[in-house]
């Protein structure tokens, strides 16, 4: 059974999920800022916030796999190098994910762990304000109407 696609749908629910992860990364960093006033509960707070962050983030990457993707394949002749642009970004924050699950759960040091949670944080955001400048901007994707099969 075929379904339609709507690139301005697909598009729709990555800009929600970025409006979510943005929402995500204002928790924790004023969770940082707690942590750093002193407050003996933000540790653990943090760590759960980082946790929630990461599931998060992995749920949106495999969305974009799964839904994305497809949408970029035929979309115009720049599909495949978008593609491949987009596997190596979702590739390279993947291993940062799990390294900061590691940390998170095995990281005595809370130092390290705010570190590995503001690189992941800043790799986040630079991620969503490339794709809302760039593909997700694209006029192709709120005009197009694609058939998956």
């Amino acid at each position: 059974m075929s379904a339609l696609l709507f690139p301005s749908m697909v598009r729709d629910d990555i800009l929600g999920q970025h409006a979510d992860l943005r929402m995500r990364l204002d928790e924790l960093a004023e969770e940082v800022g707690l942590r750093r006033a002193g407050d003996a509960g933000s540790e653990e707070r943090l760590r759960a916030l980082g946790r929630d962050l990461c599931a998060r983030f992995n749920a949106h990457l495999e969305f974009e796999d799964e839904e994305l993707v497809p949408v970029l394949a035929v979309l115009d002749s720049w599909g495949p190098e978008r593609i491949r642009e987009l596997h190596v970004a979702h590739a390279r924050q993947r291993r940062k994910l799990e390294s900061l699950w590691t940390r998170l759960d095995c990281e005595p040091d809370p130092d390290e762990v705010e570190r590995a949670l503001a690189d992941l944080a800043a790799d986040i955001t630079t991620d969503m304000e490339s794709e809302e400048e760039g593909l997700l901007s694209q006029p192709s994707m709120s005009a197009a109407l694609l058939e998956r099969a």
